[in-house]
């Protein structure tokens, strides 16, 4: 398994990753950090203080972990989703049945469906090719 690891804490950088199957570790100090993809199991951090990005597939069961105050808006269709405290001092949101994987986001976020791949448009694999 991948991972994905980028960190521009003191630069005003917006930072996008579009892969696979890797675990993600981000941070974009003074930009939008963006995802796109189906990431692999287990647990991903995510942090910006502007916004938080993130496209999945619509079917992806997960728990979104998140510091108390930073709103999340989840808009996929079709989920359930469930409230909980998870940390004192963080809030947990469960979608779908059975979570594979938890993003832990410190910034404010929004989840939406991941759209289909415009023709022409190049992916990277997890190793950046």
């Amino acid at each position: 398994m991948a991972r994905s690891q980028a960190s521009f804490p003191d630069e005003p950088r917006s930072l996008r990753i579009e892969a696979e199957h890797v675990l993600i570790d981000a941070e974009a100090g003074g930009g939008q950090l963006s995802y796109r993809g189906r990431p692999a199991s287990g647990e991903h951090r995510l942090a910006s203080p502007n916004h938080i990005a993130i496209d999945l597939p619509a079917d992806d069961s997960f728990t979104v972990d998140t510091a108390t105050g930073d709103p999340v808006e989840i808009a996929l269709p079709g989920v359930s989703a469930q409230t909980g405290l998870a940390d004192p001092g963080r809030s947990a949101t469960v979608v779908g049945d059975s979570p594979s994987y938890t993003l832990r986001l410190d910034g404010p976020a929004s989840i939406g469906p991941l759209a289909p791949t415009t023709p022409g448009t190049r992916r990277a694999n997890a190793d950046g090719h």
